[in-house]
């Protein structure tokens, strides 16, 4: 079971969890937030699980909505026949998850709804009477893991013992593996048909989130220990400044932006930091730019640059606009913009020199024309509720040419960046009306 820090700044760590076949979610929400901040909530995770699962392949998966606090509800709160607690907050709120993402999720009966003040209740006996069902109904649809799973289990504290670190290259996993088995210390490597069964047995490992295996190069290499990886993470990356007390942390600047050198010193006590910059870069924790920068989108400021992008209305000046709409039910990827950020901040880099600004959900680009006062500038925002993605540019009436060279440009972006994380996702191309985007404002 995974029980994941709901505060926003752990937000990138969550997907380690996510996807996983035969997963149960117990979607738990506060009722003494208001509505509107419990229904962005719920559906945050919802879109978050929706971006990392295969629903072709792994059908529908269970959820459970779980209402706590409820005792900060009273009015709100009843009785149902069989004596449980019942909440029409939390009635409502299933009941918009029902509509909003019905195709993608099973939702499990009512919403269980909780007294923070008991601890013993009807309410705890019935989720576990809930989960024990869905576990009896999942199992036989289970594929039987390896029989070999449970011994490397068992031989995992064992290995981290033996090795004084938690990455392991393929060949000393199996060096190491083989050694256990046999208990012989002299034993370098496994037979070919047992290797292949390692294999499974590793896949299944990491289907069931208990092991990872990731690729650098040519190699690859086994995450031992997941919650040592976990500690790292939110420890050292995503911990808010104030609870980190004498704890190495990793600093970085309003756009998110640290250098490799940081990241290494931060790290350097576990004697894995090279390999730990190529794990969270596998992980989509942070992207890499450059020989020597890492981006962490989610760590971006949130709000954009005084004077970003200032309305003018001036007739010497052509608008043009774009707004790229996901079809999806979940709207973009929440990897999407990230990805598209750091694409074109590379592209900029590479072709121009210069460097985009980007806060979250948000960046600005630029072309100067040499010689001359003119540029063509254009700002691109993701919606709030993640279904649409705004381009907007300006330039002076001589170079309109310019201004849709560079809108197409990120459309394209747009297009290539949302088929590589969301393969098969259609997007409308609708023109923004001239008269709207001479307004627009990006603190809008």
């Amino acid at each position: 079971m995974f029980d994941m820090a709901g505060q926003e700044e752990y937000l990138p760590s969550h997907t380690f969890s996510f996807g996983h076949p035969h997963s149960v979610y117990l979607l738990v929400v506060d009722l003494s937030v208001s509505e509107e901040e419990r229904d962005d909530r719920a559906k945050h995770w919802l879109s978050s699980i929706s971006s990392c699962h295969d629903f072709q392949k792994q059908g529908r998966p269970p959820v459970i909505l779980v209402a706590s606090h409820a005792d900060l509800d009273p009015v709100q709160c009843g009785l149902s026949q069989n004596g449980l607690k019942t909440n029409g907050s939390a009635a409502r709120l299933l009941h918009k998850l029902e509509a909003d993402f019905g195709e993608q999720f099973n939702f499990i009966g009512d919403a269980i709804v909780m007294d923070c003040r008991e601890t013993r209740s009807k309410e705890i006996k019935h989720l576990k009477k809930v989960l024990v069902t869905i576990l009896e109904e999942v199992l036989p649809t289970v594929p039987d893991q390896p029989g070999a799973c449970e011994l490397i289990r068992s031989f995992l504290p064992r290995m981290t013992y033996l090795t004084r670190g938690q990455i392991l290259d393929w060949p000393n996993f199996l060096r190491l593996v083989s050694q256990q088995i046999y208990d012989d210390n002299l034993m370098t490597t496994l037979p070919p048909q047992q290797e292949r069964v390692l294999k499974e047995v590793i896949g299944s490992l990491q289907e069931s989130g208990e092991i990872i295996q990731f690729e650098t190069g040519e190699k690859v290499y086994v995450v031992l220990d997941m919650e040592w990886m976990f500690s790292l993470v939110n420890g050292r990356i995503f911990c808010p400044l104030h609870m980190t007390g004498t704890r190495p942390r990793l600093n970085y600047d309003d756009n998110g932006r640290t250098s490799v050198e940081n990241f290494r010193r931060v790290f350097q006590d576990t004697g894995e930091e090279d390999l730990l910059l190529e794990l969270f870069q596998n992980l989509k924790i942070f992207i890499r730019f450059g020989e020597q920068h890492i981006i962490i989108p989610s760590l971006m400021k949130t709000n954009p640059p005084a004077d970003c992008w200032v309305p003018d209305e001036s007739s010497a000046l052509v608008y043009f606009g774009l707004c790229m709409k996901c079809c999806e039910c979940v709207g973009f990827s929440p990897s999407f913009f990230p990805r598209l950020q750091i694409r074109l901040y590379n592209m900029w880099l590479l072709n121009y020199g210069v460097e985009i600004q980007m806060w979250q959900g948000g960046f600005k680009l630029m072309q100067i024309f040499p010689g001359t006062k003119r540029a063509v500038e254009g700002v691109v925002v993701l919606a709030e509720d993640s279904f649409d993605t705004h381009i907007i540019v300006r330039s002076h009436r001589d170079d309109a040419c310019a201004a849709l060279a560079l809108r197409e440009v990120v459309a394209q972006q747009i297009y290539e960046v949302a088929g590589a994380v969301s393969p098969g996702s259609q997007i409308d191309r609708q023109v923004l009306a001239n008269a709207s985007i001479r307004q627009f404002s990006v603190e809008d």
